[in-house]
Order: C-alpha cells, then sequence, then structure tokens
C-alpha cells in the first residue's frame, strides 16, 4: 500500500489483489484515545479508481477496516511530519 496527497485529497494506493475484494470502511481519526476515552473516528467517503482510493481530504491518522468481527483485518495509516 502507498498513501500520498497532493495538499488537499489522499490518495491510498492498493495492491491489485485488492480490486477484487470488498471495499474496505475508512475511519479518520479525529482525537486519539487514551486511559479514559476512547479514539474519536468518523467515516470518510472515497471513490474508487482502479487501485486507488480518493479520499476528498487531508488527514493525520486513519484506519481502513475489512471484515466483521473476529476476521476482520485494520490497518492504521499515520501521515509522517
Amino acid at each position: 500500500m502507498r498513501v500520498f496527497n497532493d495538499g488537499r485529497k489522499t490518495i491510498i494506493q492498493m495492491p491489485r489483489s485488492m480490486e477484487q475484494t470488498e471495499a474496505p470502511t475508512l475511519l479518520v481519526v479525529r482525537r486519539d484515545g487514551g486511559l479514559f476515552r476512547d479514539a474519536e473516528t468518523v467515516m470518510v467517503n472515497y471513490r474508487v479508481q482502479g487501485d486507488r482510493f480518493i479520499v476528498d481530504t487531508v488527514f493525520d491518522k486513519a484506519i481502513l477496516i475489512a471484515g466483521v468481527g473476529s476476521g476482520q483485518d485494520r490497518v492504521t495509516i499515520t501521515r509522517g511530519k
């Protein structure tokens, strides 16, 4: 996976093998969780263009979630500073 932005949009380039699978949910983390609070996340929409997911915002941290229950896979994306 490769993630980059142009200052306005974030592009998540997925492996070609992902083109035949169900699209994951994308949650943007607005505030990290702590000892006494959960992380605040917001589901965001994206467009699929071939092997790329186009998100109409730039984020610092997001989570891609595929599957449900114990079979769920999660990938955390963090923007480098």
